[in-house]
């Protein structure tokens, strides 16, 4: 990868592809971030032994799944490709706009541009395909849509964040016709998930009608962010059942590829 890399075309996920960039980063991060330092697992390395610092990291680990959601992003990154090279227009290199409200992957350098797989066949397309139960538009998840941020970090090292763009849920857990939760895991397996959904002002259409308002002007937005759980996804077990049903993720897109 080039040092200064940013995606510039769809044909740059060959790239992360071929240069195996998009591969698990939770072992470096462990060794780095949690084995040094002031961490749980030195004070309990220090105070208690080995044996007990390795087993409430292999606790840390099991609770939020992240060596799972690592490892994840490598396969659906190489379905995307493999998507691109099938049908070109499928995949999508966009620039994030400075006053766009779609989550941001802070740990790349000038993160303004994203490839998008814009997830919208139609029944008949989608019903045969593996994964199709989960992934396809109207399938469990809601999938509207998928991400990738990828470039470098402000010490030349593979930053990326694959992003899950699922339906909104109400309290009653079914799918919002608007709106819209972003599930975003990191190389190192973080996770984190934000909902945005928009809403009307008052008068707005009026006004922008009468010229009083551009057409971004008529909407505000309630957003909210934090852990990938049940409030944020919007339904039960959510962590565990993305961590589960991810590597489905990658079959459904392979399976896209091929159609």
């Amino acid at each position: 990868m080039q040092q200064l890399f940013t995606p510039s075309a769809v044909s740059d996920l060959q790239a992360l592809v071929s240069g195996n960039a998009m591969a698990s980063q939770y072992e470096h991060y462990i060794n780095e971030r949690l084995r040094q330092g002031d961490t749980f697992y030195t004070k309990l390395l220090t105070a208690e032994g080995k044996e007990a610092a390795e087993a409430a990291l292999t606790q840390w680990n099991l609770r939020d799944r992240r060596s799972d959601f690592a490892a994840t992003v490598a396969p659906v990154v190489q379905s995307l490709f493999a998507m691109h090279k099938a049908e070109v227009g499928l995949v999508k290199v966009v620039d994030l706009r400075e006053n766009s409200f779609y989550p941001r992957c802070h740990g790349i350098v000038n993160p303004n541009k994203m490839f998008v797989y814009f997830n919208q066949l139609s029944p008949n397309q989608q019903a045969t395909l593996p994964g199709a139960t989960d992934w396809a538009p109207n399938g469990r998840l809601g999938l509207k849509a998928v991400t990738l941020k990828a470039g470098l970090d402000r010490d030349f090292r593979v930053a990326a964040e694959l992003g899950l763009v699922l339906a909104l849920r109400g309290e009653d857990y079914q799918q919002r016709k608007d709106g819209f939760v972003v599930v975003n895991i990191a190389l190192n397996g973080t996770t984190r998930a934000t909902s945005i959904e928009p809403k009307l002002i008052n008068n707005g259409y009026l006004m922008y009608q009468l010229g009083l308002l551009e057409a971004e002007q008529t909407l505000s937005r309630s957003e909210s962010g934090g852990a990938v759980n049940d409030s944020s996804v919007g339904f039960p077990g959510a962590l565990n059942y993305l961590a589960n049903k991810l590597p489905d993720l990658a079959q459904y897109f392979a399976a896209l590829a091929k159609r």
